[in-house]
């Protein structure tokens, strides 16, 4: 190996693309049983781990979301020399609408291996952590509780004592890898850990590069100084196209969130005004169930095609339950910056235009401007009032402590 140059990151570019393309693959397809989006399309993977029949019949929707992380060594021990050669690892979050169904307690282990098992020695070395299991201690059988949606796996005091992490039996078996399976309903700390991270930044400077107020110079500057990426990182940068460090169940349309009052609504709030038969739908909601043009989308026409109530395609899209098949990424300005920036700021009212924001994508409306209701306008000083016409028609929301905490 030493002569041919192939011993660890002699070949990082092949490693890094090799190990990305397997854990991706895996994933989306063996685990997640590939997109929902079109329904049948994925029959082949009817025995992929997240895969389950209800009661009645029907299959459990299953969608994901996953993420390409690299190793940066900042926690390794004496012994752990491969922590830090920036290699890649998957992070994924899964969506079902039906826990029970799934049998994970059948699926998954919290345990070590009993002597003689083939994967014992893989467990004893690659699961336990020095930060804890994560699970409580469990004597008895594993089984699922659905009405915490929950999974409750046979975890001994031992297993807790080494730190013993769940894991996938058969992904072990295949990929000799350490995992750490969290089977229970994702917490807000989770999501947002999967669904803000960037770049190997920490925290802290994170938080600094969403500041609304700093330059592109000044965040330039703090990425330069502060990201230092290993190898395989800047191989898949480059790969991006083919390896895309981020990636979900569905597709996704990005948009700049319109606000009422904006001179020139998008088009896409053109085709939800005109649409006659939105109904109720929020424009988030009408947005994921078409497509550029304002057509229903390909995937529910194929449901429609099945629907045994007989409904119009319309009343069909519009009471469609969408899953991730089509994800909304809306650009906001930022909820904590409503203050001017000062009396000489030219863009002093400009983070005041979140609560407008949010009414136009979470409340019905048949024309943008409507949402600024003209009474209250009148009532409450100018950089309030998208905050006072977002209590006026979300009460239930804005004026719900329990509802802003979630």
């Amino acid at each position: 190996m030493a002569q041919l140059g192939r011993q660890r990151l002699q070949l990082a570019g092949p490693e890094a693309l090799h190990l990305a393309h397997l854990l991706t693959e895996l994933f989306r397809e063996w685990v997640c049983g590939g997109g929902r989006k079109f329904g049948d399309a994925s029959a082949g993977w009817r025995s992929a781990l997240f895969s389950a029949t209800k009661p009645d019949g029907s299959r459990v929707k299953v969608n994901f979301v996953g993420r390409l992380e690299f190793q940066d060594g900042k926690r390794k021990e004496a012994t752990q020399d491969y922590h830090g050669r920036g290699a890649v690892h998957l992070h994924g979050l899964v969506f079902a609408d039906s826990i029970e169904p799934l049998a994970l307690h059948e699926k998954f282990a919290a345990s070590a291996p009993p002597e003689g098992n083939p994967l014992r020695g893989l467990v004893l070395d690659g699961q336990p952590s020095r930060t804890g299991s994560g699970w409580t201690i469990h004597e008895g059988e594993s089984y699922t509780d659905p009405s915490a949606e929950r999974v409750r796996l046979h975890h001994t005091a031992e297993d807790k004592r080494l730190g013993i992490r769940g894991y996938s039996p058969e992904v072990l078996d295949a990929l000799k890898c350490h995992q750490d399976a969290q089977l229970e309903r994702g917490t807000g700390l989770m999501l947002k850990y999967a669904a803000t991270y960037l770049a190997k930044l920490g925290d802290g400077p994170g938080k600094e590069l969403m500041d609304d107020r700093s330059s592109g110079y000044a965040a330039a500057r703090r990425v330069l100084f502060t990201y230092h990426p290993g190898e395989p990182e800047m191989w898949l940068t480059l790969a991006n196209q083919q390896f895309p460090m981020f990636f979900l169940g569905g597709t996704m349309q990005p948009i700049i969130a319109p606000h009422p009052g904006m001179e020139q609504p998008p088009k896409y709030v053109q085709l939800y005004e005109a649409s006659p038969w939105k109904g109720q739908l929020s424009l988030l909601e009408f947005l994921r169930r078409v497509n550029n043009k304002g057509a229903v989308l390909e995937h529910i026409r194929k449901a429609h095609k099945k629907d045994p109530r007989g409904r119009s395609l319309e009343t069909f899209a519009a009471q469609f339950q969408t899953f991730g098949e089509k994800v909304i990424a809306a650009e906001m300005v930022s909820m904590m910056n409503d203050k001017p920036l000062g009396a000489k700021a030219k863009l002093g009212f400009r983070g005041r235009r979140f609560y407008g924001q949010w009414l136009a994508l979470n409340v019905p409306f048949e024309k943008l401007g409507d949402l600024l209701v003209e009474e209250v306008v009148e009532r409450v000083p100018e950089h309030v009032r998208f905050l006072a016409c977002a209590l006026h028609w979300a009460p239930q929301v804005w004026r719900n402590e329990a509802a802003i905490r979630e």
